[in-house]
């Protein structure tokens, strides 16, 4: 798409903006999927490590019931 619009597609209002909407959704799609690819490499490394903590459980419901 991109080579297209480089070719001369961009004067084209039909298909200009078409192609720049399949651009941009492709773009945002790859940086979905680096995002899940970092996410996944975090959570392979071996230094990263849950944190587990005792907590009180209804002061924890009730914290979440009185935000709405």
């Amino acid at each position: 798409y991109i080579e297209a619009l480089e070719e001369g597609a961009w004067k084209d209002e039909e298909l200009a903006p078409q192609f720049l909407s399949v651009t941009r959704e492709e773009t945002e799609r790859m940086i979905r999927l680096v995002n899940d690819l970092l996410q996944l490499s975090k959570m392979d490394n071996e230094s990263d490590q849950i944190n587990k903590e005792i907590i009180d459980f209804n002061m924890f419901i009730n914290k979440i019931i009185n935000r709405h």
